[in-house]
């Protein structure tokens, strides 16, 4: 899902991978070790792709530095409405340089 909030442009993407009975057990060291083990990491940057090739043709003078939030992985089992914590929730902003040498490696005519 994308979603645009104070101006700027977000990935979402709702995962209920099973990584612990409560939600202390989905802190930053257990959701990095879901995200490599389910080649999420892989999927987003392919995904931060599209989207950045969808807005720069799209939306007059975008800038991925400006426009570009970054991207979210919300593991729903892990995350406490009534907590203040990030527990279940992955963030995480692609470097411009990689994503453009990937729009390179990928996409003819980028």
């Amino acid at each position: 899902m994308i979603f645009q909030h104070q101006g700027k442009f977000y990935l979402v993407d709702w995962k209920s991978n099973h990584v612990g009975q409560s939600p202390e057990d989905y802190g930053k060291d257990a959701l990095i070790n879901a995200m490599v083990e389910n080649l999420y990491i892989l999927q987003y940057h392919l995904y931060t792709l599209a989207v950045y090739q969808y807005l720069r043709l799209r939306k007059p003078n975008f800038c991925y530095d400006s426009d570009f939030g970054g991207v979210f992985y919300i593991f729903i089992r892990g995350v406490d409405s009534n907590s203040r914590s990030m527990s279940g929730i992955f963030h995480d902003l692609p470097s411009l340089n990689l994503i453009s040498a990937m729009g390179k490696a990928l996409i003819p005519g980028f």
